[in-house]
């Protein structure tokens, strides 16, 4: 349907008609619209190659920008309104860039494909992919590389290892609650540190309100609220 759309915009484009001419014009520049976008697993393993999901249109190439973040950076990057998160993400430093060809698809339609991204160590990172290596434009997914796994129920939270699902004992958990100040400015406020027993149960003090809570043990952590 696109194929035969474009042919006939590219015809009406040179009609001596311009109401016709523009709005076949119009019509060709929608048909070539690009678009892309990347979804990642929320939290991956360890030293495991990431399989990606992608959609796109209109592109045959994607550039691929891996930047781990510090706590501190994290922490900014949460503070910042959505309108400026990109920017500042633009201006943190990668560890790893490099660019894949796509399954050839030139018929203007939208297709989805899996990529690999590689294996990395444990920590928070996000996933830039963009049509071109300047990344002024990009889609972008946050993940953890973690091996640390949790479930929630009331104020019991239990962490177990995420491959095997044993109970992991010695987890330390630092419990923040969000607040806002007069310029309705987002901040985190320390309220205590929790350790897991030997069933990986962690009892949360009680409140009206959720937890942010930062698990760690050893080198690998989890963050979630």
């Amino acid at each position: 349907e696109y194929l035969k759309a474009i042919g006939y915009a590219k015809r009406g484009i040179g009609n001596r008609d311009k109401v016709l001419s523009q709005k076949s014009l119009y019509i060709k520049r929608n048909i070539e619209l690009q678009s892309l976008e990347i979804d990642i697993e929320r939290v991956n393993l360890p030293d495991e190659n990431i399989l990606a999901k992608l959609s796109y249109r209109n592109i045959d190439r994607v550039f691929i920008r891996v930047i781990k973040m510090t706590q501190k950076e994290m922490d900014k990057l949460d503070n910042i309104s959505f309108d400026k998160r990109d920017k500042y993400i633009q201006g943190l430093e990668s560890i790893n860039e490099f660019n894949l060809s796509l399954p050839i698809a030139d018929d203007y339609k939208q297709h989805y494909t899996e990529i690999s991204l590689g294996s990395y160590g444990y920590g928070h990172y996000i996933f830039l992919v963009s049509k071109d290596n300047k990344f002024n434009k990009f889609s972008k997914s946050l993940c953890a590389i973690s091996k640390i796994a949790y479930f929630h129920k009331n104020s019991k939270l239990m962490v177990v290892d995420r491959e095997s699902g044993k109970p992991l004992e010695g987890v330390e958990a630092k419990l923040y609650i969000e607040k806002y100040d007069r310029n309705e400015k987002r901040t985190k406020e320390f309220i205590s540190t929790k350790r897991s027993d030997k069933d990986g149960i962690i009892t949360l003090p009680k409140r009206e309100h959720e937890y942010i809570i930062h698990l760690k043990r050893g080198k690998d952590s989890l963050n979630f609220a």
